[in-house]
């Protein structure tokens, strides 16, 4: 069964640094791919084939608008598609140029979500644990020293953590939700 690969691409100009990530991925996918301008439609499915990405077996681009950054080209664009599928990653063009760090920290999220290798980890940690919904990596150390300096807890504020609660909540999702230091999980199942 394949896996669901969804992509904001906001930045198009990172649509090369993607595909590059994607040649040698280990399983098959299906790939989504959001965009907000129209016009980028008919590059982005030049690029994003089967010739530089051999275990893509369908892709589907989709003209939505940018909102919440990524967010809801994610939860409200890929919602009637993620049915279909028991593993799925989301991905975006993240710039960050408000940061000194913003190019380091996207290859730090691609390396830990996309890279081969690490694919195949998370793979095997839905492999081990049936209850698992959500894996992230470790919070990138520049992000986290920007927290620590502007004395943000690392998990977010007390309203960002309900916030989040409360919006799992409104999809359909239970179980129990998790914050610390590194990461917030969720070990959740869509109630019935």
């Amino acid at each position: 069964e394949p896996l669901f690969r969804s992509l904001h691409l906001y930045n198009v100009y990172q649509a090369y640094e993607i595909v590059s990530y994607m040649q040698n991925f280990p399983e098959q996918f299906d790939f989504y791919i959001t965009i907000n301008d129209y016009t980028y439609e008919y590059a982005v499915k030049n690029l994003f084939n089967q010739i530089f990405l051999p275990n893509m077996r369908v892709l589907h681009v989709l003209n939505v608008p940018n909102r919440g950054r990524d967010v809801a080209p994610w939860i409200l664009s890929m919602r009637p598609y993620q049915g279909a599928y028991d593993l799925f990653c989301h991905i975006h063009s993240k710039s960050s140029s408000h940061s000194h760090y913003g190019n380091e920290w996207r290859r730090y999220l691609f390396d830990n979500l996309i890279r081969a290798d690490a694919v195949a980890e998370i793979i095997n940690i839905f492999d081990g644990d049936q209850d698992m919904g959500c894996v992230f990596p470790a919070m990138y150390p520049g992000l986290r020293q920007t927290f620590l300096n502007i004395r943000v807890p690392l998990y977010g504020s007390e309203y960002e953590y309900e916030m989040i609660c409360e919006m799992l909540h409104r999809m359909g999702l239970g179980g129990d939700f998790h914050r610390s230091e590194l990461f917030f999980s969720a070990g959740t199942r869509s109630e019935e």
